[in-house]
């Protein structure tokens, strides 16, 4: 059972050199609703900060926590035949 983290993860690629993605909550500043809580993917950066981090200084990562899935080509074959994509 995956549960919310605070602490920064160490930047870390998954098995395609890719970074490793997290889902991240969000707290935001926007005019229209004040301060609320939203949802994106994000990955930890080479200086060791959330991507999410800097596009606004209104917006700031509060939790984290980890995608589990399969991203192995076997699994993606299951996955194509399942939604039937040909």
């Amino acid at each position: 059972m995956n549960q919310w983290k605070t602490t920064i993860p160490k930047q870390s690629e998954n098995q395609y050199g890719l970074p490793k993605l997290y889902l991240c909550q969000i707290l935001a500043l926007d005019v229209t609703y004040g301060y609320r809580y939203t949802y994106n993917i994000g990955f930890i950066t080479k200086e060791n900060k959330w991507n999410l981090d800097g596009k606004s200084e209104f917006i700031n990562v509060v939790r984290y926590m980890d995608i589990d899935c399969s991203e192995t080509t076997n699994q993606l074959l299951k996955d194509i035949e399942r939604v039937d994509i040909k």
